[in-house]
């Protein structure tokens, strides 16, 4: 009687249902009135049942299977645990757990089980809620056209949205569970690892960088990275967030806008034409060429950031004329020009000028040749031509 008091005084502290069920009966014996705060049912308004007086308020489909496992436990003389949903008197649905286990008499028999019932429902639907919110963030995430994923304190991945998966042409599975820094590419793994540990250990407060990861076959990506620390909304430290966006088109582009710019330059620097780039709306040098240094006479110095016709190469009015031109046809293909030298020398020059485009802005590419020795000869000939007639014409017949 001791021990059955004591056993009823602790029942009636706990805050789940306390039961015993005589097998012989199919009734169920209830220890605290938990059983009426719980379900809205007195213990009088349970009835007989197959292995419970609670049974006929289990719903349907989920019947059976509760019936099935307790009479198991039975036959086997093991305990069991079983969740299911049950009606409230006010007609709602409960989701309880129920864990028993049996007693036997001394012959071995099946008596009573004892068991507890706990109210989950409070529990179950908040986990209903959560992964509900889940799934919504999750569609969202695999909405978005960048990588999405959270690394946990170790480094490795714990959610991640489709188009990640894709950038490393990995499944979801291979994904989530692997360890960041396998995925970026050999020559950049030491970087990324001390970056990593910067961020995690809050030495670092984010990252916003070009990096080279690899796919599952090995092929090569350029990636923009963005991570930083990610906390709950009690400002618990959960690890890393991070976006990645494939760049690899953007990188090759720049790299041959690189390898196009090296040669643009060497061309420009090592042409034997005089070549000179200047602003179209103002007419200021911007840069020349050796070639131009070596026939105009000037150091570059002299020349950047001056209009042609300050350092006296050409006459203001002569500027303004192939300025006015290019803007409205935006070429010259072969014109005779004369320029001069620093030293007051005439230069006379084959000049040809287009408009191209540098960062955005117009700019005038100028391309001459020096003529000077050419126009020369050709004067030198037709002055011999000039003197033969001259001979011919006078010489007695």
């Amino acid at each position: 009687r001791e021990s059955e008091a004591a056993y009823r005084t602790l029942a009636e502290n706990v805050p789940d249902i306390v039961y015993r069920v005589h097998l012989n009966e199919g009734r169920m014996q209830f220890f605290n009135d938990r059983i009426t705060d719980i379900t809205g049912f007195r213990k009088d308004e349970l009835k007989k049942g197959s292995v419970c007086s609670m049974e006929s308020r289990i719903v349907d489909e989920d019947r059976q299977r509760v019936i099935d496992t307790v009479k198991r436990a039975i036959s086997n003389r093991s305990p069991f645990e079983v969740e299911y949903r049950f009606w409230h008197k006010n007609g709602t649905v409960l989701t309880l757990l129920e864990r028993g286990s049996v007693a036997s008499n001394d012959a071995g028999a099946p008596v009573h089980i004892d068991g507890v019932i706990r109210d989950m429902t409070a529990r179950k639907r908040a986990e209903e809620e959560t992964a509900e919110r889940g799934a919504m963030v999750q569609q969202l995430m695999d909405t978005a056209n960048v990588g999405i994923a959270l690394l946990d304190g170790s480094g490795r991945f714990t959610r991640a949205n489709k188009r990640m998966a894709a950038l490393f042409g990995r499944t979801m599975e291979d994904l989530i569970g692997s360890a960041y820094a396998d995925h970026v590419h050999p020559s950049e793994r030491e970087v990324s690892s001390r970056n990593l540990q910067a961020l995690l250990a809050h030495e670092l407060s984010s990252v916003d960088l070009d990096r080279q990861y690899v796919r599952k076959d090995g092929t090569a990506f350029w990636g923009r990275l963005t991570c930083k620390r990610f906390y709950d909304a009690k400002g618990n430290d959960l690890g890393l967030i991070g976006t990645l966006t494939d760049i690899t088109e953007r990188k090759q582009a720049e790299e041959q806008l690189r390898e196009s710019e090296e040669k643009f330059s060497t061309i420009f620097r090592r042409a034997p034409l005089l070549i000179t780039l200047r602003d179209l709306e103002t007419g200021r040098i911007l840069d020349v060429n050796d070639k131009f240094l070596e026939t105009s006479g000037f150091e570059r110095d002299e020349l950047i950031g001056r209009t042609a016709s300050e350092i006296g190469w050409t006459s203001e009015e002569e500027q303004t004329r192939i300025l006015q031109t290019m803007r409205e046809g935006g070429r010259i293909v072969g014109r005779e020009h004369f320029v001069r030298h620093k030293d007051g020398r005439e230069v006379t020059c084959l000049f040809s000028g287009e408009v191209i485009s540098v960062g955005g802005r117009q700019r005038l590419l100028s391309i001459a040749q020096d003529i000077t020795e050419r126009k020369r000869t050709e004067e030198a000939l037709k002055e011999s031509q000039r003197f033969l007639e001259t001979v011919i014409e006078t010489a007695p017949t």
